[in-house]
């Protein structure tokens, strides 16, 4: 996955798929998935920040 800004050079963000981008006034904020985990990248993130839900048996 690649992220353009107007302004900016090209980010690579990362492999993954179902990507959703959100422009606000401080920046891009992106989501994705890669996996079965949710990858997000803020304005400011150097890197992606990974979520991870665990999954449990409700009797």
């Amino acid at each position: 996955m690649f992220l353009t800004e107007p302004g900016k050079a090209e980010k690579q963000l990362g492999a993954g798929k179902d990507m959703a981008v959100v422009r606000t006034k401080l920046g891009a904020f992106v989501a994705w998935t890669k996996n079965s985990a949710i990858q997000i990248m803020t304005p400011k993130a150097a890197a992606p920040m990974q979520l991870t839900f665990e999954t449990k048996r409700v009797e």
